[in-house]
């Protein structure tokens, strides 16, 4: 069944915003008459109250009542909307994502502040639909599946990005900035990287622009989420990489240059 703030006349569940109720055609919002015998709103008494706070008890019209989670609360008692559109219940999916992805691909700095508090869940969630159009695109062109074997390649092999990309990667700049003694959340850490995947949701171009756009991204986002210096930030951005580089150079003695 599905919550709502209850209709004033057939308490059927209104939908959010709406000026009719869906089930009996009746206003959202009722006139009470002087004199009847029915709760009013506490803010506006000349309407009938559709439902009581669950958390103070004040009774409420359909504007002065919102749904958090299974229960209709008040204005006063809702909770602060969370500073990233993709974490906020009350607006449609398809809304919050493209806000989120737009306010990191547009203003990563000021965006990268509100990564440090929430679930890593809904942030890879948010990853993973960034990542999608680039995976579809990759796998429709040329004759990367025609068969069963190669769609499996290619699931696998995106599967293992997509993990060196939301684990490994912060997994490497999170020790750098513990190495520098800095004290940092690894939560966080995570939540940065999920979110810094917006330049992947259109195809092509973040795999184009990954070598201008994500270094740059990564340093904003990791300067904004742990207030780091701009030297702090590039240090843990290219920790990793350069670590890497190092060990492949080390362990290949057949380079032209080590001739």
């Amino acid at each position: 069944m599905s919550v709502g703030i209850p209709c004033p006349r057939c308490r059927n569940p209104l939908e959010p915003h709406a000026r009719m109720c869906p089930a009996c055609g009746g206003p959202a919002l009722v006139e009470r008459a002087e004199g009847e015998d029915t709760p009013a709103c506490a803010t506006h008494r000349e309407r009938v109250a559709s439902a009581a706070c669950a958390r103070c008890g004040v009774f409420g019209c359909a504007t002065c009542l919102v749904v958090v989670g299974d229960e209709v609360w008040c204005r006063k008692c809702r909770p602060p909307a969370p500073g990233l559109a993709w974490e906020d219940p009350t607006r449609a999916l398809f809304v919050r994502f493209v806000a989120t992805a737009w306010a990191f691909l547009t203003r990563p700095m000021a965006s990268a502040r509100e990564v440090k508090n929430g679930s890593v869940g809904w942030a890879w969630v948010f990853a993973a639909l960034c990542l999608a159009p680039q995976v579809a695109a990759w796998a429709m062109v040329g004759e990367l599946a025609k068969t069963p074997e190669q769609l499996l390649t290619i699931a696998a092999s995106t599967g293992l990005l997509m993990l060196g990309w939301l684990l490994v990667l912060p997994l490497g700049e999170f020790l750098a900035l513990r190495a520098m003694g800095l004290e940092v959340s690894f939560t966080t850490q995570l939540r940065a990287t999920a979110y810094s995947s917006a330049g992947f949701v259109v195809p092509w171009c973040g795999c184009v622009g990954l070598a201008l756009w994500g270094p740059l991204v990564r340093l904003a986002t990791l300067r904004s989420a742990f207030d780091l210096t701009w030297g702090q930030a590039l240090i843990a951005v290219s920790a990793l990489p350069l670590t890497c580089v190092c060990a492949v150079v080390a362990t290949r003695a057949d380079l032209p240059f080590w001739a």
